[in-house]
């Protein structure tokens, strides 16, 4: 099945042609056209030929390129990393290997025909939320950007603070939170979310800091940051304290972040 011109469609990539029409038809009839690939070659050379699903599901086990060797390639391409993932396998190791496959979904098979349908709906639906990472480290924006960019999010990277203004003034509208480095040279992450404020009063942040120096906790939190990341963190609790962060800005809540007391 071909997708509409102009509607969100899915990629579904399995080996097995009943299963693959399956999940077609029935991602059809939900409203959600779809194109196939019967392997990871096969939709990598679907997509770099102009075809751009809005999500991917895919099998792990598969001929000539498996689910694994697919990420790994679809990742590596500016063009095509954004691209939302959701593993539907019947992989023994799945949930094991569920952290390595940074996927925005991991279903095990056989897996619930309503349920997939619902998560493909909602996450195909859902409007991206934007979020500025602040940090004068480059990997640890790279690594940001990555993990952050397969969850769904669109990701803005600023060095410093006064970079971190000037994206903010342009992209403001789409940006629904600051994740703001607390040391950095010239300005630093307090005096930068006060530069924010004056351009936008009701900016949302959240702080990282592998050492807080003349800012404890409480200070940071004081200062109307929504949570502290301490460094090192764990990237799955960057993306869960995100999504509960964005998820909660229309009714102000503040979310609690590991390492806040």
């Amino acid at each position: 099945m071909t997708a509409v011109a102009g509607a969100p469609s899915v990629l579904v990539v399995e080996d097995d042609p009943t299963v693959r029409d399956a999940l077609a038809l029935l991602l059809g009839a939900g409203g959600l056209p779809a194109d196939q690939a019967a392997n990871g070659r096969e939709a990598l050379e679907l997509m770099r030929a102009g075809r751009r699903p809005a999500l991917i599901l895919l099998d792990l086990m598969m001929p000539v390129m498996d689910g694994w060797e697919f990420l790994r390639q679809l990742r590596a391409d500016p063009a095509l990393a954004q691209t939302p993932v959701v593993v539907v396998s019947a992989a023994a190791d799945l949930k094991s290997n569920s952290a390595a496959l940074g996927t925005a979904g991991v279903l095990s098979k056989p897996v619930d025909l309503g349920h997939l349908v619902g998560l493909v709906q909602s996450l195909v639906a859902k409007e991206r939320p934007g979020v500025l990472v602040v940090d004068d480290e480059a990997p640890i924006r790279l690594l940001l950007e990555l993990v952050l960019g397969r969850a769904g999010f669109k990701v803005w990277k600023a060095a410093s603070g006064q970079e971190a203004l000037e994206l903010y003034r342009q992209h403001a509208a789409g940006i629904a939170l600051a994740l703001l480095d607390v040391q950095m040279p010239g300005l630093d992450g307090p005096w930068t979310l006060a530069g924010l404020r004056q351009i936008n009063p009701n900016v949302r942040c959240c702080f990282m800091t592998g050492h807080t120096g003349s800012y404890d906790v409480e200070t940071l939190l004081g200062l109307g940051a929504l949570g502290v990341l301490p460094k090192p963190f764990a990237l799955a609790d960057v993306t869960a304290l995100l999504n509960s962060l964005t998820s909660e800005a229309a009714a102000g809540q503040t979310a609690t972040a590991p390492g806040r007391t």
